[in-house]
């Protein structure tokens, strides 16, 4: 009974488990329906409150978490990676002060170009997504930059203006601003930057946009140049700079600035602000080098000190691709210490190594080069050097134009002077007996003899050593064969495509980027030894070393003999020779002095080429304007004597030169300039007047400068053009001598030819009308362009710069220009007449009223011989000019015929037309002032 008690007991337990196991699932159950009516109740009332056109809190925090985390932190992490990426690949060159940004060009964009297609992608989520969200702002500035850096810079300044003007957050506005400088940099519109600059000095900026708005400004003023502008504005952001990379940079950069400015321990303070921001190697690197040239030397144990530090670094393994760039420093450091011959040995060292750098051979050619231009006066051996940094440099750094214009100098210099060694040289060997002749001439060809059997030596043991690499990498297999595939694991050199790709960096390393071509590492392709007493003769080339089987063919007596023919050919031994030699060396001599003088800044030396061309030739063409040359150098060294000596003989044997002119009157070149002008508007109005048919007045025109200007720049033209004159009026045989006489009194004159064309024609019955007399209209362009070839030439003349002829723009207010002088008419007016008649009309009736003068002179005139013509003065005035009257009373009778109502004039108002008569003379001088109501007063004088 108890087992059937404790049954039961349990299955009664058993029961009630089950039943309140039961009821506990129905009330879950109950519950969760409960919940699930709520939510599904709840669920549309927080869609819709966290719809983007509601801007409750619960909205904004929706909006501001989906558009931060779902778009503008995706977009803004992205853009760094890109950022850094674009920096990691700048090339730096540690020559230059290093740039603050990289350059964004189109090849960077190129390359960009996927990862700011995905960030303009993240960036519009909160754009189009979450408009009521915080980040749309700041998302609007990372579309803007990504179209900067896709080199789309009309859009990204759209951008970034929508930005600056439809933005809500401050700080987003200035970021935008401070990119818009970036782009209008990018696009060289440096006015808005400054507008843009300006507007932002006067804004609160955060603490990163006050760092990022003056290292813009500090890429603004290096791009200007403005070095001390850049310093102070990397300085006010420095405090806001966090990175330790970019700090260091930063530092570096105002080191390479104070350094350049002299200012040796403020730079050596930044050199080591930058070692305290753990730079990488290679910034580290060039820190200390910078470093150890401004460490200030109390004593020779500092100098000592450096030199082992050098030395230090070049044994060091980690700096085996910046030997070059440490003998280079080393060879800078030794100049500031004066010791020249060692600096050149470091420098010649540094062109020795192979650079990571490609441009530090060209930084150590250039610095020997001027070595020997600046400190050794050496200019042949600057020129060599100063080939070699053209033939390395980068042609677009910015001093490749003024090197390359060093070098072309230096060139013109060294080709005068080893013409005038090798006149000397011909000349002395001209001088001497046959005896002493011959053995020079035998000293030649040994010392030629000699050369060759050293490059055939050096020829064949270069044959051997190649043999022998031959023979190294023909490694034969066991089975007789080599490999000839062309994987990267080929055996043979030129079937190893890694090895070919490595040797030819390495190649281009040292030598640069070079055309296949012979003779290539030369920048003269036909080197010539010079002709002097123990030297090779100039021009001569010695023959190539020949296989020992062909020379032994030949006979060396011979070959000697041959040459020693050749060489005499080239002495000069008869008077025409002589006197070629004697031109050649005068042509020297000339051209040394100038350039010495002129663009070396070296006058003594250009004194005595001076002085020996006077001397040994008193006779050449050049002697005025050598003692011109001279007297202003002595001037310049403060040797009075010499130079009164040199002014007295210029005077007293050139007194008539325009030298000697320029010495009595400081102000001849500007006088002379100014005469040229007036000579050319003069000229122009003549020629204006011979192609309106008023040979008359042009030639009358012609007779006035010629008597005013006996001698100038036109007189070639204004001759030319009288011949024509001749032509168009006569059409006899005086156009025919005028032509011939032209071209015997001017046969240098460019017009020669012309006239030549113009006599042929003549000849040939042809006639001057089917040739264009274009060529001797001196347009404004052409006036221009003569004006500055002669300043050019004054300049020249007396080794000053003139100044220049524009005005110089101040910020003072202008004195008022002076009033044109008036018109001084001709009072002769015994001459044949005009009659003109000024309309202040539309140009447009200009023909018209031509024809009318036409039909008033058939009709009034018949018996006379009158032409009409329109000239036209400006937009809206012309004139009708009828002539030709033989004298001043019938002139005058014709004006009378104008006053009545048959006159063309009498259907205009009186104050639309001007009528008067003008004598031939008078005319040209009216139409170039252009002043009648100056002419009318003269009129109003002398003719009523």
């Amino acid at each position: 009974m108890i087992i059937k008690k404790g049954n039961y007991i349990d299955n009664v337990t058993s029961d009630n488990s089950v039943l309140f196991t039961t009821l506990r699932h129905q009330n879950q159950l109950h519950s969760g329906r409960r919940w699930f009516g709520v939510i599904f109740v709840m669920l549309p009332v927080f869609l819709f409150s966290c719809s983007v056109e509601r801007k409750n809190p619960l909205s904004k925090t929706y909006h501001n978490i989906l558009a931060h985390y779902n778009g503008y932190f995706l977009a803004r992490e992205k853009m760094k990676t890109s950022e850094e990426g674009l920096r990691s690949k700048m090339v730096d060159d540690y020559n230059r002060v290093l740039p603050i940004y990289p350059d964004v060009t189109e090849s960077t964009a190129s390359a960009m170009q996927g990862d700011m297609d995905e960030i303009i992608k993240k960036a519009s989520i909160p754009i189009q997504r979450h408009k009521n969200s915080r980040w749309v702002d700041d998302s609007y500035v990372l579309l803007g930059k990504a179209r900067y850096y896709q080199y789309d810079f009309e859009n990204a300044i759209q951008t970034f203006k929508y930005v600056n003007t439809e933005g809500e957050d401050d700080a987003a506005r200035h970021q935008a601003l401070i990119w818009l400088m970036h782009t209008f940099m990018d696009q060289e519109e440096y006015g808005n930057v400054i507008a843009v600059a300006d507007y932002l000095k006067k804004e609160e900026l955060n603490h990163d946009n006050l760092r990022d708005f003056h290292l813009a400004l500090a890429h603004y003023y290096y791009v200007d140049k403005n070095w001390s502008q850049v310093a102070r504005n990397i300085e006010a952001a420095l405090p806001y700079v966090q990175k330790h990379d970019r700090r260091a940079r930063l530092n570096f950069i105002l080191g390479q600035i104070y350094q350049n400015g002299q200012r040796d321990s403020t730079a050596y303070d930044r050199y080591q602000a930058v070692l305290r921001n753990s730079p990488p190697y290679e910034l580290s690197f060039y820190t200390k080098l910078n470093m150890s040239q401004v460490t200030e030397l109390s004593e020779g144990s500092d100098v000592r000190r450096i030199q082992k530090y050098f030395r230090k670094l070049l044994r060091d393994q980690k700096n085996k691709e910046y030997k070059d760039r440490i003998y280079y420093e080393m060879a800078r450091f030794e100049l500031k210490q004066d010791n020249v011959e060692k600096a050149v040995d470091y420098l010649q060292k540094s062109v020795q190594q192979e650079g990571g750098n490609p441009n530090q051979k060209a930084y150590s050619y250039l610095e020997l080069g001027k070595v020997y231009y600046d400190r050794l006066r050496n200019f042949e051996r600057a020129k060599v050097y100063y080939d070699s940094t053209l033939m390395f440099m980068n042609q677009e750094l910015e001093e490749y134009e003024a090197i390359s214009k060093r070098q072309q100098v230096l060139e013109e210099f060294v080709g005068h002077y080893y013409t005038m060694q090798h006149q000397d040289s011909l000349r002395k060997l001209a001088a001497m007996d046959s005896i002493e002749l011959y053995a020079v001439l035998d000293k030649i060809l040994d010392a030629e003899e000699a050369r060759r059997e050293a490059e055939a030596k050096a020829l064949a043991r270069a044959e051997r050593r190649a043999q022998n690499r031959a023979a190294s990498v023909f490694d034969m297999s066991g089975d007789g064969g080599f490999e000839t595939g062309g994987g990267a694991g080929s055996s043979w050199y030129f079937y190893d495509t890694r090895a070919l790709s490595q040797g030819q960096s390495a190649f281009q390393r040292t030598w640069g980027s070079r055309p296949l071509e012979d003779n290539w590492r030369r920048s003269n392709k036909n080197s010539d030894a010079d002709f002097d007493t123990g030297e090779p003769v100039a021009g001569a080339q010695a023959p190539a070393a020949d296989s020992a089987s062909a020379t032994a063919s030949v006979n060396a007596a011979e070959v000697r003999e041959s040459r020693r023919s050749e060489l005499l050919a080239n002495i000069p031994t008869t008077p025409e020779a002589l006197a070629a030699s004697d031109t050649i060396l005068q042509t020297a001599l000339y051209e040394l002095g100038r350039i010495y003088d002129q663009r070396l800044d070296e006058p003594k030396n250009a004194a005595t080429t001076f002085e020996r061309l006077i001397d040994e030739f008193p006779e050449n063409e050049n002697y005025a304007e050598v003692l011109y040359f001279l007297h202003l150098i002595y001037s310049q060294l403060g040797d009075e004597a010499m130079a009164a000596k040199y002014r007295e003989a210029l005077t007293e044997k050139f007194g008539n030169s325009i030298y000697a002119k320029k010495l009595n009157n400081p102000n001849y070149a500007e006088e002379s300039r100014q005469r040229m002008e007036a000579i050319a508007a003069r000229y122009k109005v003549v020629y204006e007047l011979y192609e309106q048919a008023f040979y008359d007045s042009a030639q009358a025109g012609i007779d006035a400068i010629q008597v005013e200007y006996p001698t100038s720049e036109f007189e070639d033209r204004l001759a030319l053009l009288e011949a024509l004159i001749l032509g168009r009026t006569e059409k006899g045989p005086g156009y025919q001598q005028a032509l011939e006489q032209f071209i015997n009194t001017y046969p240098t004159s460019s017009l020669v030819d012309y006239a030549q064309q113009l006599l042929d024609g003549y000849i040939n019955q042809a006639g001057q009308a089917d040739l264009d007399p274009e060529i001797l209209q001196a347009d404004p362009a052409e006036l221009e362009e003569a004006n500055a070839e002669a300043e050019e030439a004054v300049a020249d003349l007396s080794g000053i710069k003139m100044p220049d002829s524009e005005p110089v723009e101040t910020k003072a207010t202008p004195p008022p220009a002076p009033a044109k002088p008036a018109v001084t008419y001709s009072e002769n007016l015994q001459r044949p007449h005009y009659f003109v008649a000024v309309f202040h009309l539309p140009v447009g009736q200009s023909r018209t009223l031509t024809e009318n003068f036409a039909r008033f002179n058939d009709d009034q005139f018949s018996t006379a011989s009158l032409s009409s013509s329109p000239l036209m003065l400006d937009d809206s005035t012309f004139a009708v000019i009828v002539k030709e009257f033989p004298s001043k009373d019938q002139a005058v009778a014709y004006l009378q015929k104008h006053y009545t109502e048959a006159s063309p004039t009498a259907a205009f108002e009186r104050n639309q037309y001007d009528i008067f008569v003008i004598s031939n003379e008078n005319f040209p001088r009216w139409y170039k002032s252009k002043g009648t109501e100056g002419y009318l007063a003269f009129f109003r004088e002398h003719y009523r």
